[in-house]
């Protein structure tokens, strides 16, 4: 097998953190603006339509997974392009035929759903799109091709907001024609893929039935991991329904608006998730231990500076926004919650995926749900408001997340490092500052913010100051790691 080479283990990060980073810009954008022109009410529908797309990955039954799976090892070379080619074709028709008999379900038995049919329809109709994309990250993620994969990213996000812009310049204010807007936008992906993978579309398949054990196995070895990953991204859906159930479309709109604004701090680490399975899969059994607390820590380091974020989140909120100002009350909390979910994708996902252990996956997700919904209904019968639902959703997630660490830990017989819990203490110093702030700044939403900030900022590089041995050494490690 061919040994993973240093450099691109930097150009894979750089290209794919540019991609993000360029993402993220075009995300603020879709993020906030959207929400600023169109009503809370329709805004609750296209939330509504992102959370059901979220799941359109379902219809390809693994294979998609499989794939990440089992070629993380591969070239991009002409062998490998005949095969995606026949996994290709399939994908396409196993999607084609979904798409129809959904349709044709959702029309004949559930059209008297008005308030929801746009949202069901347009779901229906993102599947092939969303399979087909899906396909393509993880062939350019398993062979390496960080570039076509940063630029399919780029694609995927401008095209759409310059739909987006060119609608609202026109007046138009209709959440159906935005996720109309949306699933056009990845169709033109596809088409980007053509040219960045012309190989793959040029190429005379294989048989499938030279292919079948190749296929059975994509769709045996991915299913599981499907649903593990289907699990942990509802891990904290719980809440959200529970919201649209008891509270109304315009709350869970509110909300679900909250939750979209740690786009600004996790875009980052997901950029490093992304590059960070297939470092590992070509990592010997040895070197894994120092690799999973190098960046087990880092990662901790870059999401407390991350975390100040916030900041210019809420204030913009404030400003701007006033018809979601309600959301700063318990926006605190919710930001918190990034440092986990991104790290559980970094580390806990990505561990299990390498370990090919996706039932235990599957299991250590549902525990998640469980805390889940049992924090988020609690805490609704007990208070009945927002805020408790938002402060019971990071404590679920926290303790979950480090119920996770230590299972990895104790079955990979790991030392339990002693610093496994700071991602903890500095999320517990940002809910403090925050928390002085509004006793001793009780009144003025800016000056509240901006006392927080200060008084966050302080701590933080009190803490660094303190400890600066340590993140010297963690800096170090990274670095050496990067480059050996």
């Amino acid at each position: 097998m061919r040994r993973f080479n240093l450099s691109s283990k930097i150009k894979g990060i750089f290209r794919v953190s540019g991609a993000n980073i360029f993402s993220l810009f075009v995300s603020l954008l879709t993020s906030f603006l959207l929400p600023y022109f169109i009503s809370v009410e329709d805004y609750g529908y296209w939330q509504l339509f992102v959370l059901y797309a979220g799941y359109a990955g379902f219809f390809a039954f693994g294979f998609n997974d499989g794939v990440h799976l089992n070629y993380a090892t591969y070239s991009y070379e002409k062998t490998t392009a005949k095969k995606f080619k026949s996994f290709l074709s399939l994908m396409f028709i196993l999607s084609l035929l979904e798409t129809i008999l959904l349709s044709f379900v959702l029309i004949v038995f559930l059209s008297k759903y008005e308030a929801k049919f746009y949202v069901y329809l347009f779901t229906i109709l993102s599947i092939i799109p969303t399979i087909i994309c899906g396909l393509f990250t993880y062939l350019n993620q398993a062979t390496l091709r960080f570039k076509e994969y940063s630029w399919g990213l780029i694609v995927d996000k401008i095209v759409f907001a310059v739909i987006m812009l060119f609608l609202l310049v026109f007046g138009c204010r209709n959440y159906r024609v935005f996720i109309g807007a949306y699933i056009f936008s990845r169709y033109i992906v596809i088409i980007y893929h053509f040219f960045s993978s012309k190989m793959v579309f040029i190429e005379k398949g294989e048989s499938y039935k030279k292919l079948r054990p190749e296929i059975k196995m994509n769709f045996v070895s991915g299913f599981a991991l499907m649903i593990a990953t289907i699990l942990n991204n509802s891990i904290i859906v719980g809440s959200r329904l529970l919201i649209e159930n008891r509270f109304g479309i315009e709350d869970f709109s509110a909300y679900s608006f909250s939750i979209h604004t740690l786009v600004v701090a996790s875009q980052f680490i997901t950029a490093i998730a992304s590059v960070f399975y297939p470092i590992m899969k070509r990592c010997g059994e040895s070197e894994l231990p120092n690799i999973y607390n190098t960046f087990d820590q880092s990662s901790s380091l870059l999401s407390s500076i991350l975390l100040l974020s916030y900041y210019p989140a809420a204030i913009i909120i404030c400003l701007i926004y006033k018809k979601y100002f309600c959301i700063l009350d318990y926006l605190f909390f919710v930001y918190s919650l990034f440092i986990f979910q991104c790290k559980s994708n970094l580390l806990v996902i990505n561990t299990f995926k390498v370990r090919n252990s996706p039932v235990k996956l599957i299991v250590l997700n549902l525990l998640g749900i469980f805390i889940h919904v049992l924090f988020a209904f609690i805490s609704y019968m007990l208070f009945g408001t927002i805020k408790s639902i938002a402060i019971s959703v990071l404590l679920s997630y926290a303790l979950w997340y480090y119920i996770s660490q230590m299972i990895i830990y104790k079955t990979q017989k790991w030392i339990i490092p002693r610093t496994l819990f700071g991602d903890l203490n500095f999320v517990l110093v940002f809910l403090l500052c925050n928390l002085i702030s509004r006793r001793l700044m009780n009144g003025n939403q800016i000056r509240l913010i901006v006392f927080s900030f200060f008084l966050y900022l302080f701590a933080l590089l009190l803490i660094i100051f303190f400890r600066k041995a340590y993140f010297r050494s963690v800096v170090n490690k990274t670095a050496k790691f990067l480059n050996d």
